[in-house]
């Protein structure tokens, strides 16, 4: 099989292991399930694995709330009691250190998520030229899916 860089498929994975993180420890108000999230949080999601998977360094949990924090206040969230996108509140924007373990946690499983799909996901400087995304976009052209041998119906088939 072949895999390409698509960090759009990596923050898929990540979303979707939050959202079921969300769920199995009772959050009242789990996120959408990634076809239907606003285009807020998938954008926000492919962020965060971009910076992980374009880091030379080791990223720490903590790291990627700072970048996931740098970029909310960027673009004008600000510290509330509930995640709210219309007001552009959210209760984790505080420093890494105050966040509850919970939260925490949540950043431990996003760097799981993409180290453990990482190394089945080739870095940018390794693919070709035409297989890398076109400068200024979020992600890498669409996937190269291989199928299995092509399966032939019969009419026993039918």
């Amino acid at each position: 099989m072949t895999y390409i860089y698509d960090p759009e498929l990596v923050a898929h994975v990540c979303h979707e292991a939050n959202r079921a993180f969300q769920i199995v420890t009772g959050d009242e108000s789990p996120s959408p399930r990634w076809e239907d999230a606003p285009a807020w949080q998938t954008s926000s999601m492919i962020k965060g694995v971009q910076f992980v998977l374009e880091d030379d360094d080791e990223t720490t949990p903590e790291q990627i709330h700072e970048s996931w924090y740098d970029t909310k206040i960027a673009d004008g969230w600000v510290r509330g009691d509930v995640k709210d996108a219309e007001e552009r509140t959210h209760p984790g924007l505080v420093p890494y250190d105050q966040l509850s373990d919970e939260e925490r946690r949540k950043d431990d499983l996003f760097l799981a998520v993409v180290t453990a799909l990482s190394d089945l996901v080739p870095q940018p400087d390794t693919l070709s030229p035409a297989r890398k995304a076109p400068r200024g976009t979020t992600s890498a052209p669409p996937p190269i899916v291989k199928h299995g041998p092509s399966r032939r119906t019969t009419r026993e088939d039918s």
